[in-house]
């Protein structure tokens, strides 16, 4: 055969490496199992020099190697077990392969290492068939037992010659795998104990594999723990955790179990005072290799903390820690972890000192990509609970003069970090949405530099150009105050501390919100009084708000609704309103003695056709039919000058949620056909205010059953209804249209 190629892989273990050889022109992939040096240390032969090694090679299939992937840590398995007392001289020359120590060996080695090699690679060879075919076919001497692998030792469940008693883990020498020489041999591992070899074998590769990882790494981790516990110089301590460290990155064990390891062992001495300078930046480096699998304790924290304000420190943990900061704040609910929690505050803390807020701005771009939408849904989420939970830390606790400074830098640290998302649009959306429940505590209110802060954050949410994110200023509940609330004037928390520009801003921009109107005024009935003040002041947005409740009956006390009228009436500004809804309350009155006419229109019809006939028609129209036409939901804003309109039919248009909002703040109809239009639960949830509703037909539309449910609840004069063809088809239990 002419080999075209070869490589060596040594990326799994720095002991065992495989070599792959291609054979042209079949391209057949044939593997070699490399023996390693501590093979031949063992049996007293010499000592490769560095620039010669002996190779012996086991040609398998390639079915019969081990892939290279990662294993879960071995706990327990069925195995088949064989000890091998090698204490008895004549057991130990007759099962353990030796070689006699030859004359000039290192010298012919010299001379010719070719040949060296190959001589002693065939003599292994035929000791290690005399030796495995031994063992393999003494059937007397294999035992099958349930084996368990603990921390430090390995037992077996049964009773067995092989394992009368636990194997101390640190009393292994070393573990080896032994392929099989023949279809009828099974795989095995081989555990050299003081005393004599402990044989393994599986009829599952993958078992071996697993098993063969799961001791080589307990085996290497008890060593480095028995040192770690014999010498207590910070030099030793640091090449033990570098070593811990590399054993971790180099094993194929992948499992949860084993990766915080590491960073508890190094927990137990890095708060003792005896590191110098130097050595501090060595560990920094070592806990960023650490965290990459592992989570902080509490003491990595403390000394992040501590050695945060050292110059070289903070620019070495800066560089060294970026990228496992950001890949924690990536995970899910990774700030709901207290340790991780304070050590990305730790660390955002020193970037702020080092770079200021463009350091923090730099950092939180990585995380969000040059593109316009974050693609990491969980980084905002890790930021706002780091920013609530340090605030509220900081508010609920007793300060003396000491703390208080670290609790102003706190506070400080999470308002940059808000000011710098806020500059993320799709980030924003998300903050005012985490700040919908004004989860603050009731202290941090009575600090002037917050209220200052906050009230620019509300300010930036009132002028947002989104109406979802403007709602954000209602209350999350009814017995919950929202940001309305808490900047109306006479407010027991006092944030009103200018006029009442802030609520005039906020109330402004949400009676903007066309098809929510009724929502915002539900919520200013319950502050009547501020609304009535900032009246008097002159501002129209809160007549056009006392007119509407009015108009809609929303104030139900007689004497609460005759100040809102007097107000209207002896203001200026007011008149104006109060004549308008006047005007609409006469029109509905005079509907109840006179025969309007029902207008209809063909299915040609356009929203410009139908406005031109609304435009000729009495204020008194009751019904208007104008199924099967071409309008959209613009055609609302002409409907809603009607006040007596009873019964509409938009069945099979364009008519949407957005037009079925706008109904719903002005009218209260009794009947509504919306079969086959492209409603959908966020327009109908609207439909809770019309009260007067009896007749509802949403035949072939989006409704779902929760929504139906809800509007059978809401609406006590709801009599016939048709949900056919839709998801809430079949929970009807009153007669349907």
């Amino acid at each position: 055969r002419k080999w075209v190629g070869g490589h060596c892989d040594f990326t799994r273990t720095p002991k065992l490496a495989r070599v792959f050889l291609s054979a042209h022109p079949s391209g057949f992939l044939k593997r070699a199992l490399l023996l390693w040096r501590p093979f031949f240390q063992q049996r007293r032969l010499p000592a490769p020099s560095n620039c010669a090694f002996f190779f012996v090679f086991f040609f398998l299939p390639e079915s019969s190697m081990p892939s290279l992937e990662y294993y879960p840590l071995a706990t327990e398995a069925k195995l088949s077990l064989c000890y091998i007392d090698t204490s008895n001289e004549q057991t130990r020359h007759s099962m353990v392969p030796s070689f006699s120590r030859q004359q000039s060996s290192r010298s012919v080695l010299k001379e010719d290492g070719l040949s060296t090699v190959a001589k002693a690679g065939t003599k292994l060879l035929n000791r290690m068939r005399t030796r495995r075919t031994s063992v393999a076919f003494s059937h007397s001497r294999w035992e099958s037992s349930v084996c368990v692998i603990s921390d430090n030792e390995l037992s077996s469940f049964e009773v067995s010659s092989c394992l009368k008693t636990p194997i101390k883990l640190s009393s292994v020498l070393y573990v080896a795998r032994i392929p099989p020489l023949s279809k009828d041999q099974k795989h095995s591992l081989k555990i050299q104990l003081p005393t004599g070899f402990l044989f393994i074998e599986a009829s599952s590769l993958y078992v071996i594999e697993q098993w063969f990882n799961t001791l080589k790494y307990r085996v290497s981790l008890q060593k480095i723990m028995t040192q770690l516990c014999e010498k207590s110089q910070p030099e030793v301590i640091i090449n033990r955790i570098e070593e811990l460290v590399r054993l971790h990155e180099e094993t194929p064990i992948c499992d949860e179990r084993i990766h915080q390891v590491p960073l508890d062992v190094l927990s137990q001495y890095i708060l003792n005072g005896q590191f110098s300078e130097k050595q501090h930046l060595i560990l920094i480096d070592l806990i960023a290799k650490m965290l990459e699998r592992g989570s902080p304790t509490s003491q990595i924290c403390s000394f992040i903390s501590q050695h945060r304000k050292e110059a070289s420190f903070a620019s070495r943990a800066k560089d060294s820690l970026l990228s496992a900061m950001q890949d924690m704040l990536k995970q899910v609910n990774a700030a709901k972890v207290p340790d991780r929690r304070n050590l990305i505050r730790s660390f955002l803390s020193m970037l702020l000192e080092l770079e200021g807020e463009s350091g923090l701005k730099d950092f939180f771009q990585g995380l969000h990509s040059a593109g316009s939408t974050c693609p990491h849904r969980q980084v905002l989420t890790n930021v706002m609970s780091l920013v609530l939970c340090g605030l509220d830390a900081a508010y609920n606790k007793a300060f003396n003069s000491e703390a208080k400074q670290q609790a102003a830098e706190h506070i400080h640290l999470l308002q940059t970090i808000v000011n710098v998302c806020l500059t993320f649009d799709d980030w924003k959306q998300q903050i005012f949405t985490h700040l919908h429940a004004v989860p603050f505590p009731d202290e941090a209110f009575q600090d002037q530099e917050f209220v200052d802060w906050i009230e620019k954050v509300v300010v930036l949410l009132a002028k947002d150009p989104s109406e979802e994110s403007r709602l954000r200023l209602l209350p999350v509940r009814s017995n919950k105050p929202g940001w309305i609330n808490l900047f109306a004037p006479g407010d027991s928390r006092g944030l009103c501390r200018d006029q009442g520009s802030t609520f005039l801003l906020i109330v402004t921009n949400l009676m903007s919100i066309e098809g929510r109107r009724r929502v915002v005024a539900t919520t200013l009935q319950q502050m009547l009084d501020a609304v009535i003040i900032m009246a008097v002041r002159g501002h129209a947005v809160f007549h056009e708000a006392l007119s509407y409740l009015l108009e809609i009956h929303a104030i139900s006390d007689n004497v609460e609704r005759y100040r809102v009228i007097n107000t209207l009436k002896l203001t200026p500004a007011g008149r104006p309103f109060y004549a308008q809804i006047t005007e609409r309350e006469n029109a509905r009155e005079a509907a109840k003695t006179i025969e309007s006419p029902q207008i209809w229109m063909p299915p040609q019809a356009t929203d410009d056709d139908i406005a031109n006939l609304l435009s000729q028609c009495p204020k008194t129209l009751q019904s208007a039919y104008f199924a099967s036409t071409h309008l959209t939901s613009a055609i609302a804003r002409e409907l809603i000058k009607f006040p007596a309109l009873r019964h509409v039919n938009l069945s099979a248009t364009q008519f949407g949620d957005e037009g079925l909002r706008l109904l719903c703040d002005y009218l209260n109809l009794e009947t509504l056909e919306l079969r086959e239009t492209p409603i959908s639960d966020s327009g109908l949830e609207a439909l809770t205010a019309m009260t007067n509703l009896s007749q509802l037909n949403l035949n072939s539309t989006a409704i779902s059953m929760e929504m139906f449910l809800k509007l059978k609840s809401k609406l006590p004069n709801l009599e016939e209804f048709d949900v056919g063809y839709t998801d809430a088809y079949g929970c009807e239990s009153d007669t349907s249209l």
